[in-house]
């Protein structure tokens, strides 16, 4: 208590201050004085959060009301509720400054997920919908700003899910607004109802709902609980909770050749989720872009309605059982506000939380396909694994074993010098090239030129991840057939193909491929008029030939910390797995023999120096390449293509 109050008490009030200490009760007459005493020092409206006179010449008001509180007042179940939903409202409110989607966890795991056979032709023997699946803890927040909290792991079935949708199926529709997700259910006509229908094959979602269940009993003033007047009694509680929900995707795949197996599925449903559900790519940019209303609008409401949470996309096969349950293709992570993401879409960029996902999906399905698949099988490249779009960016993994014991470069002259003299233990290029050519096997067969480059320090690609964020996705498509597979004439090896499936893309080799029935030109005229098939100026415009940069990074054998000196997650533990003798390299040179003499000190000291001082990561990062031309030279170009279709044209009539 301050001085100043202390010399406006009278002996009164501190004979009332005593009788509060000692629990005595105070008169009505005691209790004004204190509160006259008091009214200078407990505030006004002022300091109840907001101003309590005009804020301005106009006033305005909104649909939030609290209840006003005072002596005497009432305590009645309106003006508690009237508070409770007051600060629900504003804790929301708080809750829209970022978008909808998961904050944290929810992952989901079963057994024997994902475990299809590649090479499957039918759309069933997936997961058996009676296997356990585990949602794990984590927090969400819907459109509304509701959380959704998960705070133990929950275990449920797909059969569980089967049957609520069949009494009350529900499908999902567009939200309306544009390169926003929603998640907007309304009743499905299509579905069963009443319980005994079959559920359809096709594409589902898994989503997360908030909900409250009541929960023990209150009874009601001048009743009892219990006996006749029970139906008078009214729940204790509300508990919060969720419900798990699996709602129809309203897409159907057709049976196609290169549309089979549950992986075909998985890679043209998150290409159709992400390139047209989502982010319509062809409406991005329409005529009236630069000058249509929304570049004057406010920064947009967003969606603020009761829509769902996707945790998953899940394919039920034609047996109900589970082709595949894909957790990245729809989910979203809360990472922007909501005006970010306004300003971004408004310029045709895909939302930051869709581009993340999107490189998780490729990840994770990539990783799962190369369980089923090793990168050493046949057939290995991405198309053969079902991707059809992926993202500007990714991460391939590689096996770190060397080719053979010489080590090519694979340049002959060299390859020839150093493997007559061993040298190529030394060098780490034949282990680069090695790694490169296990990424370009990715990409083998498809319509996708590639080239490799050394990322001299590894976080060099954390650049390139930045700078193609905001890219279209590869489009990926299989190469025509090579016109003349093999010029020697030589018979291909037991169980290779002669088709695009071993075609390796470089520029000279695309010259080779003959993409049309039309009358090849002569010498380097057809050459260059094939190379125009594969990757003229309207394949690239069109998206059906695409650049990509292979970049390789690179770890150090000796890099050091200055506190905890050589990092035992660097490349020294890696080296065996590569082919590399620790002991000949600059981490170890020689083992013990540089403390015998001066000699063997000399002799360490240059294998010192020659050895391996660094390794290739045991991945290699695929970039989508800007290409731009000088208008000149695009006119140029132009003419030539032109002018060799119209020869190739002409040579056809005759």
């Amino acid at each position: 208590m301050s001085t100043n109050m202390w010399k406006k008490m009278d002996a009164g009030l501190l004979t009332m201050v005593a009788k509060v200490a000692r629990n005595e009760p105070l008169s009505a007459a005691d209790e004004a004085s204190i509160a006259d005493f008091l009214k200078d020092f407990t505030g006004n409206a002022v300091d109840a959060g907001f101003a309590g006179g005009p804020t301005g010449d106009v006033r305005g008001s909104n649909n939030l009301r609290r209840t006003n509180w005072f002596n005497g007042r009432y305590l009645t179940a309106e003006a508690l509720s009237r508070q409770d939903v007051y600060f629900d409202t504003r804790a929301r409110l708080a809750a829209h400054a970022q978008m909808p989607g998961i904050a944290w966890g929810l992952g989901l795991s079963a057994d024997g997920l994902n475990s299809t056979p590649i090479d499957t032709e039918g759309r069933f023997g997936g997961l058996p919908s009676s296997r356990n699946i585990t949602l794990r803890r984590g927090l969400a927040f819907d459109h509304v700003g509701r959380p959704i909290l998960v705070s133990t792991p929950f275990t449920f079935t797909i059969d569980q899910l089967i049957g609520a949708y069949r009494k009350t199926p529900q499908k999902v529709v567009g939200g309306g607004v544009d390169f926003m997700p929603c998640v907007c259910l309304v009743n499905d006509p299509a579905g069963p109802t009443g319980g005994g229908a079959a559920l359809p094959s096709g594409p589902f979602l898994l989503v997360i709902q908030p909900g409250e269940t009541e929960e023990g009993g209150a009874k009601v003033m001048g009743e009892i609980c219990g006996g006749a007047a029970s139906a008078t009694c009214r729940a204790d509680t509300w508990r919060g909770g969720f419900g798990l929900s699996l709602v129809r995707f309203p897409v159907e795949l057709p049976f196609r050749q290169d549309l089979q197996s549950a992986w075909d599925l998985r890679g043209t449903l998150s290409a159709y989720f992400f390139d047209v559900f989502e982010h319509a790519l062809w409406k991005r940019w329409d005529p009236d872009f630069a000058t249509h209303g929304p570049f004057c609008a406010d920064t947009g409401p967003g969606r603020h309605d009761a829509a769902a949470i996707a945790l998953a996309m899940v394919y039920l096969g034609e047996d109900g059982s589970l082709l595949f349950m894909d957790q990245w293709i729809p989910r979203r992570t809360i990472c922007d506000t909501p005006a970010e993401d306004w300003h971004r879409t408004r310029f045709g960029a895909p939302p930051r939380a869709a581009a993340w996902a999107r490189i998780h999906q490729f990840q994770c399905m990539l990783s799962e396909s190369l369980v089923r698949r090793p990168l050493s099988a046949d057939n290995t490249h991405l198309f053969a694994r079902g991707f059809r779009h992926i993202p500007p960016i990714g991460f391939l993994p590689i096996q770190p074993a060397p080719p053979d014991d010489k080590r090519p470069i694979g340049v002959a002259l060299f390859d020839k010098l150093l493997g007559n003299s061993q040298g190529a233990q030394w060098l780490v290029s034949p282990l680069v090239r090695n790694a490169l050519g296990q990424a370009e096997r990715y990409f083998e067969g498809t319509r996708v030129i590639t080239y490799g480059v050394v990322a001299l320090h590894d976080d060099d690609i954390l650049e390139d991840l930045s700078n193609v964020f905001d890219k279209d996705p590869i489009q990926l498509s299989l190469r025509p057939p090579r016109s003349n597979p093999d010029p020697a004439g030589t018979a291909p090896a037991p169980g290779a193909s002669a088709s695009a499936g071993n075609f390796k893309a470089s520029v000279y080799q695309a010259g080779n491929v003959q993409t049309k029935n039309l009358a090849p030109l002569p010498g380097f005229l057809g050459v260059l008029a094939n190379l125009f098939d594969v990757m003229g100026l309207d394949e690239l415009v069109n998206r059906r030939t695409e650049i990509v940069k292979l970049v390789l990074p690179l770890q150090g054998l000796t890099r050091e910390h200055p506190l905890v000196g050589r990092l035992h997650e660097d490349a020294l533990d890696q080296a065996q797995a590569w082919g590399v003798n620790p002991l000949l390299t600059a981490a170890n040179p020689l083992g013990q023999l540089g403390t015998i003499n001066d000699t063997a000190e000399a002799l360490a000291g240059m294998v010192a120096r020659m050895g391996l001082d660094m390794l290739p990561r045991h991945f290699v990062v695929y970039v989508k390449q800007r290409v731009v031309l000088l208008d000149l030279l695009f006119y140029l170009l132009e003419i030539l293509q032109f002018l060799l279709n119209f020869m190739r044209e002409i040579q056809s009539l005759g």
